[in-house]
């Protein structure tokens, strides 16, 4: 108890007291947010782990792209010669993500395909090449989504259009510019498309590259409708 009429003199405050004040100021902030392994929460663990498995995957595909190439090199070294080390040669090919039906205005039949392909060589990089290339463009049924049980629909597959094109044609097809290098080649159909197309259906591409020189066939398949 403190006498009447005489007030108790404030303290200061140590140093030290102070330094344990602000530790324990420090330490409510950054528990709630502390868990074992130092990740602020399960899902940016999880992010974490889709990034690793992503940059895996690509590190998969960049060595096997290069074993390939080395196969064909080997294969081939006769005629290569000095230069088959340095010469990039196509292992794949791609059917590119702006291949699409046309013209472009959905609520129109759909009339033809502009298919763009893409020849990629060891380091994944575009690659001239020269061969015959036979495209086809089949309306089928859609595979249902892997989350549910429905069962796949029974559409008949329906060819739209195929095109065969030349070593020659095929050069002539070539394009360069801001979206990168490609062929473009247009495959007509044999009657108009309605759009849009009826749910449980798509449009599907398969491609087959046949090289001049080495005789090797590539093959390339993609869904580009619906997108």
């Amino acid at each position: 108890m403190v006498p009447a009429g005489m007030t108790m003199k404030k303290r200061p405050l140590t140093t030290a007291f102070k330094a344990v004040v602000f530790s324990l100021m420090g330490m409510s902030a950054i528990l709630p947010g502390c868990r074992v392994g130092g990740y602020s929460t399960p899902e940016k663990e999880n992010e974490r782990l889709r990034a690793q498995v992503n940059s895996l995957q690509a590190q998969i595909g960049s060595v096997t792209s290069e074993r390939d190439e080395l196969k064909v090199k080997l294969e081939n070294a006769t005629q290569l010669g000095e230069a088959a080390e340095a010469l990039p040669i196509a292992v794949e090919i791609e059917i590119d993500a702006l291949s699409a039906l046309a013209p472009v205005d959905r609520s129109k039949p759909a009339t033809s395909a502009t298919i763009r392909l893409t020849p990629l060589d060891g380091r994944h990089r575009f690659v001239p090449v020269t061969g015959a290339v036979t495209i086809r463009i089949v309306r089928e049924s859609a595979a249902p989504p892997p989350a549910t049980k429905s069962a796949p629909s029974t559409i008949p597959p329906t060819i739209l259009g195929e095109r065969t094109i030349t070593a020659e044609q095929l050069r002539d097809a070539f394009r360069s510019g801001v979206w990168g290098s490609h062929y473009s080649v247009e495959v007509p159909f044999s009657e108009p498309l309605a759009r849009p197309l009826t749910p449980g259906e798509q449009v599907t591409v398969s491609l087959d590259l046949k090289e001049s020189w080495s005789k090797r066939e590539l093959h390339a398949q993609r869904v580009i409708e619906p997108r």
